[in-house]
């Protein structure tokens, strides 16, 4: 059965939409983008997780896993087991997928053609790939795959807010940060770029400032609830100045991360249309329009806006839509 599917495999998250062709309505799959390797210990598959087999090797992905990608590269073991995953959940019974696939790249590797080839390769270099998920044997076919930029998604998604209009497009997701200049739909080349200013160092910053004011030494899961939620909850109890922490911890990462780079390539953002997309926007938006006024979240969840667009442009290049 041929399928039309598109992965975020993002270092935070993974999120993949897919159909079957004869299908009008897209499936969700979402899943933490971390594994861990079966060497290390044979282990039961618990909560949010899958259990995949590649290469005579066994893995978990997912909520189980502990092992997560640190770099902005996307030919990582992990990504190639997060997409094969997120596909075998979308065919679920169907044992001999072919799929026409849409994947997405960070700025820095879309515009290098070298790069972006390696990463296609990559993803099907053994095609048809053998693979088993949750005890379940597949050969998945990849037809063909599209590479699209992360944050770009979104255009193809609300094509309306881009049309004839000048907009920059802020992507934040857990690991990288992509910023780019659509006009009419059409990127601006020199105003693309992508660096590791995603969630995870706002969840640093948080995590060291609270840290230094509590005399405790908070983890990262402990900085990313507060932020969540507004501030650090000890004992059960919101604690109110943690609130002035992780509001000033927020506007240190606006202004000295993702302000500053873009200011560095010389834009102007008050000139222009800006639309944030990822996971981590939500959770700024607020602080940024302090900055911003004008910035605004993509209509869509913010978290699938992505994937969701690149879907668009498998549908178009699989001749469905």
């Amino acid at each position: 059965m041929r399928y039309i599917i598109s992965v975020d495999a993002g270092k935070h998250a993974t999120k993949c939409v897919g159909r079957k062709e004869s299908k009008q309505k897209d499936k969700q799959v979402f899943f933490n983008t971390r594994y861990y390797d079966m060497k290390n210990g044979d282990m039961e598959v618990y909560g949010k997780s899958y259990k995949i087999t590649y290469q005579n090797n066994d893995y978990i992905i997912g909520e189980q896993g502990e092992l997560y990608d640190t770099t902005t590269t996307k030919t990582s073991l992990i990504h190639k087991l997060a997409t094969l995953t997120a596909i075998a959940k979308i065919a679920n019974d169907d044992k001999n997928p072919t799929a026409v696939l849409t994947i997405g790249c960070p700025t820095a590797i879309y515009k290098n053609s070298k790069l972006k080839e390696e990463y296609r390769k990559f993803i099907c270099e053994d095609n048809p790939i053998s693979v088993t998920v949750d005890d379940v044997d597949y050969t998945i076919n990849i037809e063909k795959v599209i590479v699209k930029c992360e944050g770009s998604g979104i255009v193809y998604l609300e094509p309306h807010t881009f049309i004839h209009q000048r907009v920059g497009i802020l992507d934040l997701g857990g690991r990288n940060m992509n910023f780019g200049i659509y006009d009419n739909r059409v990127p601006v080349p020199s105003s693309l770029f992508s660096n590791n200013y995603g969630g995870i160092l706002l969840d640093t910053i948080v995590r060291e400032d609270l840290s230094s004011y509590y005399g405790e030494d908070y983890d990262l899961i402990t900085a990313n609830n507060a932020i969540k939620n507004g501030g650090i909850i000890i004992n059960g109890k919101l604690q109110e100045e943690s609130a002035q922490i992780v509001n000033n911890s927020i506007d240190n990462y606006i202004e000295n991360y993702i302000l500053k780079s873009i200011k560095e390539k010389n834009i102007n953002l008050s000139t222009m249309t800006v639309v944030l997309v990822g996971g981590t926007s939500k959770f700024i938006i607020d602080r940024l329009k302090k900055y911003l006024p004008h910035a605004k979240l993509s209509n869509k969840d913010t978290q699938w806006a992505n994937v969701e667009g690149f879907q668009v442009v498998g549908l178009v290049k699989a001749g469905v839509l």
